[in-house]
């Protein structure tokens, strides 16, 4: 199952609006342990939009660690017609030098 997928399902049943599937990540190396500009490299070319989508778009994702997967979503989503893509994700982790500052 994908959390992304059952939250976005969620999500739109609450504001009574349809929830659309516009991308797909090819297969690819995993993204943990991975830092941003590896996860940035490991990512590109790997999101495609698969259908056009217009006006304000939410992404939804269930973990927010670096913000390249969010970036390569967003980007793609901004070359396939949305005006804006707002972000919602279910945790946010912390970077391991905030946590060393702890």
């Amino acid at each position: 199952f994908s959390v992304p997928h059952l939250l976005s399902h969620h999500l739109g049943l609450t504001l009574g609006r349809p929830v659309v599937s516009a991308l797909r990540l090819s297969p690819g190396p995993r993204q943990a342990r991975l830092g941003r500009r590896r996860r940035g490299q490991a990512l590109a070319g790997r999101v495609r939009a698969t259908r056009a989508v217009r006006g304000r778009v939410l992404l939804v994702d269930d973990v927010l660690t670096t913000g390249s997967t969010v970036e390569a979503c967003a980007r793609e989503l901004l070359g396939s017609g949305a005006d804006e893509v707002w972000v919602a994700v279910l945790c946010a982790a912390r970077a391991a030098r905030d946590h060393e500052r702890a």
